[in-house]
């Protein structure tokens, strides 16, 4: 997404709110689906050489729940908050100031960071999400399976067989 910064020379903040085509294939979402459709909207403010972006991105992505293996539609709420500068000595000195060019700012790497900041640790269909037998592979939110729920500790398993060679006698 471009923003014309030019008319900022006359006037000190720019209003923007555009629909935007993002490609998130680099985030890796593990989701058939790469091209999403993002609401971008905010305000630039240009203090000097210094422009401050400051702004929202609302996308709505395709998720798979980490417990269930299910796709599901997860709401995204990003912030956008970038300063960008055309003064090789602002963005030289702040590693956290991009650089612009003469006429326009470019927003999508901000875009990408935003988001893949705002995506969750743990994506989950629903918080009571039941995910998937470990044993046979049903989906437990669609019904229960047949296999043993007992949990054993893997390092004391090897106990298990001892006492019930001895129970045996």
């Amino acid at each position: 997404m471009i923003i014309n910064i030019q008319t900022l020379t006359k006037q000190d903040t720019l209003d923007f709110d555009q629909e935007v085509d993002l490609s998130l294939e680099s985030l890796r979402l593990l989701s058939n689906v790469t091209d999403y459709k993002a609401r971008v909207y905010g305000t630039v403010h240009k203090d000097g050489e210094l422009f401050t972006v400051e702004g929202f991105v609302d996308v709505t992505l395709e998720l798979i729940c980490d417990r269930c293996m299910n796709t599901f539609q997860y709401p995204l709420h990003a912030t956008l908050d970038d300063q960008f500068s055309n003064d090789e000595a602002h963005y030289l000195e702040d590693e956290d100031i991009k650089r612009v060019t003469k006429s326009s700012i470019d927003l999508s790497d901000s875009i990408l960071e935003s988001i893949a900041m705002a995506m969750p640790m743990k994506a989950l269909c629903d918080v009571d999400c039941k995910g998937i037998c470990v044993k046979c592979g049903t989906n437990l939110n669609k019904g229960t399976c047949e296999c043993e729920k007992a949990d054993i500790d893997p390092r004391l398993e090897a106990l298990k067989d001892i006492f019930c060679l001895n129970s045996k006698k």
